[in-house]
């Protein structure tokens, strides 16, 4: 076939990314790339149940998304169950970013024309083409691969305005929906201060692996309440996994004698509108995590504490919005849960940043909330 006939083929795509919320962003100039090489071809996106909610954060890229059922099932079962999906779709080509050795002979079961992936053992023989997983470097470098790759497989040059970084697209009627009906339910004390959200929360299935991404709730009280003696106003962001750490955060607050903080539970009610929330905050403040990664595609001011992981595999190079923490070289974790960064130093990077963007352009905020 050639490449003008395999490209008139392609009519329906398939991406698949399993993984979590922060995959799916990293994911999505992957998704952008094959709407710019093929404009007129449906896309579905494939992911993980527990991602599905990332869809509403990528615009109208995307023309359906189908949950796979990947966690709690055995692999031959989430294998069957992907490759039944696969064949139903009809599609005329499939880019999946799974590192699995045994998805590229699953793919080329399907019959799928175009198959796009990771290099493994198999690939050569099973993949129209396949690059490098380079599981070093920054994650959206390592996805974007794959786009390149299927540019090749199509014989078309690669979109020069595709970018790896992740970009959630906000308008002015977000800001609107903000200043009108979110603002006012935050019951924030002093609005003409400037306010700080602190995102405590990392999702189960971390925990569940062993992953050290948390920080101590402790720590997280006696930053907000530092940020309060610098005239801060704090307000607190959790996600359906985090009800222990935020109650613990919230009993240790009042240990303290300090009010409560504000929440932004009833003001919002779901992924889009929490990044629209973080894009008006002076600054968010989070673990390594899906609202991390929620945060800097929202273009908001960001400080992001990392432990496992480096954090220039998940932080864009160029997202001078970021500033990332990690644990010091050869730092010893008290407490093998959380991870070992100083309060004193999460507090001087919040500091920092909002110094840093005093003097920029904020949407407005009503005089009277």
């Amino acid at each position: 076939m050639t490449s003008a006939s395999m490209q008139r083929s392609v009519q329906s795509i398939a991406l698949v990314c399993p993984g979590g919320i922060g995959d799916v962003l990293l994911f999505s100039s992957v998704i952008r790339a094959c709407k710019a090489m093929l404009p007129a071809a449906n896309i579905t996106l494939l992911v993980e149940g527990r991602s599905q909610a990332a869809a509403q954060l990528l615009g109208d890229v995307v023309d359906e998304v189908i949950p796979l059922k990947l966690q709690g099932v055995g692999k031959l079962t989430a294998a069957l169950g992907l490759r039944a999906t696969l064949c139903a779709g009809k599609y005329g080509a499939v880019v999946s970013c799974g590192s699995n050795a045994l998805l590229a002979p699953l793919l080329a079961s399907t019959g799928i024309p175009v198959r796009v992936g990771f290099e493994s053992a198999l690939s050569g023989l099973c993949l129209t083409q396949s690059v490098p997983c380079r599981k070093q470097a920054y994650a959206g470098d390592m996805y974007l691969a794959l786009a390149r790759g299927l540019a090749v497989a199509l014989g078309q040059p690669f979109p020069r305005e595709i970018h790896h970084c992740p970009v959630i697209p906000l308008t002015v009627d977000d800001t609107t929906w903000f200043t009108t009906t979110c603002w006012p339910k935050l019951n924030i004390p002093n609005p003409s201060q400037s306010w700080v959200v602190i995102h405590p929360g990392v999702s189960k299935l971390s925990i569940q692996k062993g992953l050290v991404k948390r920080w101590n709730p402790a720590n997280w009280v006696t930053l907000a309440n530092r940020l309060r003696e610098n005239n801060i106003t704090v307000v607190l962001a959790a996600g359906p996994d985090d009800a222990d750490t935020v109650a613990a955060i919230q009993q240790g607050i009042a240990k303290t004698g300090q009010p409560a903080l504000p929440t932004l539970a009833g003001a919002i009610k779901n992924l889009k509108e929490l990044a629209i929330a973080f894009k008006h905050a002076a600054a968010v403040v989070c673990c390594d995590s899906a609202p991390m990664h929620v945060a800097m595609a929202a273009g908001a001011t960001t400080v992001a504490l990392f432990g496992d992981f480096a954090p220039h595999r998940l932080v864009p190079p160029s997202a001078t919005h970021v500033t990332a923490l990690a644990e010091p070289a050869g730092t010893l974790r008290p407490n093998p849960s959380y991870v070992a960064i100083e309060v004193s130093a999460v507090e001087t990077a919040v500091l920092a940043a909002i110094h840093s963007t005093e003097g920029t352009p904020a949407p407005a905020i009503p005089s009277d909330s």
